[in-house]
Protein backbone atom coordinates (compact mmCIF):
# COMPACT_ATOMS: atom_id res chain seq x y z
CA UNK A 1 0.00 0.00 0.00
CA UNK A 2 1.47 3.34 -0.97
CA UNK A 3 1.37 6.31 1.31
CA UNK A 4 0.48 9.88 0.44
CA UNK A 5 4.09 10.91 0.94
CA UNK A 6 5.20 8.71 -1.93
CA UNK A 7 2.85 10.49 -4.34
CA UNK A 8 4.05 14.00 -3.55
CA UNK A 9 6.60 15.23 -6.05
CA UNK A 10 9.09 17.56 -4.47
CA UNK A 11 9.93 20.78 -6.27
CA UNK A 12 13.43 22.10 -6.40
CA UNK A 13 13.94 25.60 -5.05
CA UNK A 14 14.27 26.90 -8.64
CA UNK A 15 10.99 25.26 -9.77
CA UNK A 16 9.19 26.57 -6.70
CA UNK A 17 10.35 30.17 -7.36
CA UNK A 18 9.34 29.89 -11.04
CA UNK A 19 5.81 28.76 -10.14
CA UNK A 20 5.42 31.68 -7.73
CA UNK A 21 6.66 34.33 -10.15
CA UNK A 22 4.81 32.96 -13.20
CA UNK A 23 1.29 31.96 -12.19
CA UNK A 24 -0.69 29.75 -14.52
CA UNK A 25 -2.89 31.71 -16.89
CA UNK A 26 -6.19 30.00 -16.27
CA UNK A 27 -9.10 32.34 -15.66
CA UNK A 28 -8.01 35.75 -14.54
CA UNK A 29 -10.65 38.17 -13.28
CA UNK A 30 -9.30 40.90 -15.55
CA UNK A 31 -9.97 38.74 -18.62
CA UNK A 32 -13.67 38.28 -17.90
CA UNK A 33 -16.11 40.75 -19.43
CA UNK A 34 -17.12 43.39 -16.95
CA UNK A 35 -20.73 43.29 -15.81
CA UNK A 36 -22.49 46.33 -14.48
CA UNK A 37 -23.51 45.34 -10.96
CA UNK A 38 -24.42 48.64 -9.37
CA UNK A 39 -25.99 51.97 -10.14
CA UNK A 40 -23.75 54.17 -12.24
CA UNK A 41 -23.63 57.97 -12.31
CA UNK A 42 -23.39 59.44 -15.82
CA UNK A 43 -23.57 63.20 -15.69
CA UNK A 44 -26.99 64.17 -14.39
CA UNK A 45 -28.43 60.63 -14.70
CA UNK A 46 -28.30 57.43 -12.70
CA UNK A 47 -28.01 54.35 -14.92
CA UNK A 48 -29.60 51.14 -13.64
CA UNK A 49 -27.80 47.85 -14.39
CA UNK A 50 -29.54 45.66 -16.96
CA UNK A 51 -31.34 42.60 -15.66
CA UNK A 52 -33.66 39.82 -16.81
CA UNK A 53 -37.17 39.04 -15.69
CA UNK A 54 -38.54 35.60 -16.44
CA UNK A 55 -42.30 35.14 -16.29
CA UNK A 56 -43.43 31.51 -16.16
CA UNK A 57 -47.07 30.81 -16.97
CA UNK A 58 -49.24 27.73 -16.51
CA UNK A 59 -50.25 25.70 -19.57
CA UNK A 60 -53.84 26.96 -19.31
CA UNK A 61 -52.68 30.58 -19.14
CA UNK A 62 -50.46 30.18 -22.22
CA UNK A 63 -53.29 28.53 -24.16
CA UNK A 64 -55.84 31.22 -23.24
CA UNK A 65 -53.45 34.11 -23.96
CA UNK A 66 -52.42 32.68 -27.34
CA UNK A 67 -55.97 31.83 -28.43
CA UNK A 68 -57.19 35.33 -27.61
CA UNK A 69 -54.07 37.06 -29.00
CA UNK A 70 -53.52 38.64 -25.60
CA UNK A 71 -50.18 40.06 -24.46
CA UNK A 72 -48.36 40.10 -21.12
CA UNK A 73 -47.06 43.31 -19.56
CA UNK A 74 -44.32 43.64 -16.96
CA UNK A 75 -44.69 46.93 -15.10
CA UNK A 76 -41.61 48.20 -13.25
CA UNK A 77 -41.70 51.01 -10.71
CA UNK A 78 -38.46 52.24 -9.11
CA UNK A 79 -38.74 54.28 -5.93
CA UNK A 80 -37.02 55.15 -2.67
CA UNK A 81 -37.49 56.66 0.76
CA UNK A 82 -36.66 60.34 1.08
CA UNK A 83 -34.51 61.72 3.86
CA UNK A 84 -36.69 64.79 4.46
CA UNK A 85 -39.90 65.58 2.55
CA UNK A 86 -39.48 69.27 3.38
CA UNK A 87 -36.24 69.41 1.37
CA UNK A 88 -37.80 68.10 -1.84
CA UNK A 89 -37.80 70.73 -4.62
CA UNK A 90 -41.26 71.84 -5.76
CA UNK A 91 -40.77 70.25 -9.21
CA UNK A 92 -40.46 66.79 -7.58
CA UNK A 93 -43.30 67.08 -5.01
CA UNK A 94 -45.74 65.43 -7.44
CA UNK A 95 -43.55 62.29 -7.41
CA UNK A 96 -44.11 61.74 -3.68
CA UNK A 97 -46.45 58.94 -2.70
CA UNK A 98 -47.18 56.56 0.15
CA UNK A 99 -44.17 54.39 -0.77
CA UNK A 100 -41.69 57.26 -1.08
CA UNK A 101 -40.57 59.11 -4.17
CA UNK A 102 -41.01 57.72 -7.68
CA UNK A 103 -37.69 57.56 -9.53
CA UNK A 104 -38.97 56.12 -12.82
CA UNK A 105 -41.39 53.56 -14.23
CA UNK A 106 -41.51 51.38 -17.30
CA UNK A 107 -43.93 48.95 -18.93
CA UNK A 108 -42.61 46.18 -21.19
CA UNK A 109 -45.10 44.29 -23.34
CA UNK A 110 -44.57 40.81 -24.74
CA UNK A 111 -46.91 39.69 -27.52
CA UNK A 112 -45.41 36.27 -28.33
CA UNK A 113 -46.46 34.24 -25.30
CA UNK A 114 -44.73 31.03 -24.19
CA UNK A 115 -44.61 29.07 -20.97
CA UNK A 116 -41.36 30.84 -20.10
CA UNK A 117 -41.24 34.51 -21.15
CA UNK A 118 -38.06 36.52 -20.77
CA UNK A 119 -38.12 40.29 -20.47
CA UNK A 120 -34.78 42.07 -20.96
CA UNK A 121 -34.79 45.16 -18.76
CA UNK A 122 -32.28 47.58 -20.26
CA UNK A 123 -31.51 51.26 -20.60
CA UNK A 124 -33.29 52.44 -17.45
CA UNK A 125 -32.18 55.72 -15.95
CA UNK A 126 -33.52 58.45 -13.71
CA UNK A 127 -32.36 61.94 -12.67
CA UNK A 128 -29.42 62.11 -10.26
CA UNK A 129 -31.27 64.94 -8.52
CA UNK A 130 -33.89 62.41 -7.37
CA UNK A 131 -31.22 59.94 -6.25
CA UNK A 132 -29.61 62.65 -4.12
CA UNK A 133 -32.91 63.03 -2.20
CA UNK A 134 -32.99 59.39 -1.06
CA UNK A 135 -32.40 58.48 2.58
CA UNK A 136 -30.96 55.12 1.50
CA UNK A 137 -29.15 54.78 -1.80
CA UNK A 138 -30.49 51.23 -2.12
CA UNK A 139 -33.20 51.81 -4.72
CA UNK A 140 -36.43 49.83 -4.37
CA UNK A 141 -38.33 48.22 -7.23
CA UNK A 142 -41.87 46.95 -7.62
CA UNK A 143 -42.59 44.54 -10.46
CA UNK A 144 -46.15 43.62 -11.40
CA UNK A 145 -47.14 41.39 -14.31
CA UNK A 146 -50.59 41.30 -15.89
CA UNK A 147 -52.39 40.54 -19.14
CA UNK A 148 -52.32 43.32 -21.72
CA UNK A 149 -56.10 43.90 -21.85
CA UNK A 150 -56.09 43.82 -25.64
CA UNK A 151 -58.94 41.32 -25.80
CA UNK A 152 -60.25 41.23 -22.24
CA UNK A 153 -61.45 44.27 -20.32
CA UNK A 154 -59.72 43.12 -17.13
CA UNK A 155 -56.52 41.34 -16.23
CA UNK A 156 -56.92 37.55 -16.44
CA UNK A 157 -53.66 36.54 -14.72
CA UNK A 158 -52.85 35.78 -11.11
CA UNK A 159 -49.13 36.55 -10.84
CA UNK A 160 -46.45 36.67 -8.19
CA UNK A 161 -45.24 40.21 -7.64
CA UNK A 162 -41.89 41.56 -6.51
CA UNK A 163 -41.30 44.50 -4.18
CA UNK A 164 -37.84 44.79 -2.69
CA UNK A 165 -34.35 46.17 -3.21
CA UNK A 166 -33.03 46.41 -6.75
CA UNK A 167 -29.65 45.30 -5.37
CA UNK A 168 -31.21 41.93 -4.45
CA UNK A 169 -31.96 41.26 -8.13
CA UNK A 170 -28.49 42.36 -9.19
CA UNK A 171 -26.90 40.16 -6.51
CA UNK A 172 -28.93 37.22 -7.80
CA UNK A 173 -27.16 37.14 -11.19
CA UNK A 174 -29.27 40.09 -12.42
CA UNK A 175 -32.23 37.74 -12.73
CA UNK A 176 -35.68 37.41 -11.21
CA UNK A 177 -38.33 34.78 -11.81
CA UNK A 178 -42.09 35.28 -11.32
CA UNK A 179 -44.77 32.61 -11.77
CA UNK A 180 -48.41 32.94 -12.69
CA UNK A 181 -51.61 31.35 -13.90
CA UNK A 182 -55.13 32.30 -14.89
CA UNK A 183 -57.28 33.83 -12.17
CA UNK A 184 -59.82 31.08 -12.88
CA UNK A 185 -57.28 28.35 -11.99
CA UNK A 186 -57.68 29.04 -8.28
CA UNK A 187 -55.10 29.72 -5.60
CA UNK A 188 -53.96 26.21 -4.60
Amino acid sequence: MSSCKEKIKELTKEQDQKSISQPEKEILVTERPLEKTQLEIQGDKIIVPDFRLEVNLSDKAVKKLKESKESVIASLYLYGDVADENLIPKKFKKLLGPTGIKLTSLDIEKKEINQSNEFQVTNISFPKELYDLLASKDVLINISVYSGRRTFKDNILYMEAYDSKLSDIIAHSSFINLNGRLLTEGFN
